[in-house]
């Protein structure tokens, strides 16, 4: 897989990838609405296993401290 993520100077992202791999071409007809849901759900589904283990959601979080603050809130 070839996706790549990367911030742009507005703080938006832009994500690319190779529209014609076999796995990555289902994204050729997403909308940003499309990629914002499935960002949601994978990092909902990482909140749950994790707040279902007990364990601290991981080093991505330690990099972005106000979701830390929102963890730490549910907890």
């Amino acid at each position: 897989m070839t996706i790549q993520v990367t911030e742009n100077e507005d703080g938006s992202f832009t994500i690319d990838w190779d529209e014609n791999d076999p796995a990555e071409s289902m994204m050729n007809d997403w909308t940003s609405e499309d990629f914002t849901k499935v960002i949601a759900d994978a990092a909902n589904r990482y909140l749950a296993v994790s707040q279902f283990a007990g364990n601290y959601p991981g080093p991505f979080y330690s990099r972005h401290p106000n979701l830390v603050d929102m963890w730490e809130d549910e907890k």
